[in-house]
């Protein structure tokens, strides 16, 4: 495989956990915050699989939404919470010169 191929590939695999996350949020917006929980619980586990901290914070202010459509106040502020610290860290590690992985 080429160095181009094997880009797109880790890219594509990197994206998949984000998009499955964002595919949960449209079913949110739709109003099916059953269905967006799973997607967006999906989406988090991949990406946390994969060790890509990239767009946590993002997907847990989603997950945040969901549980609080869902009723759920605790797990919505705990995740709430969790993007809050994760841009902090981001913002704390990228003043250091790089962002290190979870």
């Amino acid at each position: 495989m080429n160095a181009a191929a094997e880009a797109c590939g880790k890219s594509i695999i990197y994206l998949h956990g984000f998009a499955r996350a964002w595919a949960g949020y449209g079913s949110l917006l739709l109003g099916q915050p059953e269905k967006a929980l799973r997607y967006m619980e999906e989406g988090f586990a991949f990406q946390l699989d994969l060790g890509v901290v990239l767009w946590l914070g993002s997907i847990h202010a989603a997950l945040a939404m969901a549980h609080l459509c869902l009723g759920k106040q605790e797990k919505a502020l705990v995740h709430a919470r969790q993007g809050v610290n994760l841009s902090r860290r981001f913002e704390r590690d990228s003043q250091r010169g790089g962002i290190e992985q979870a």
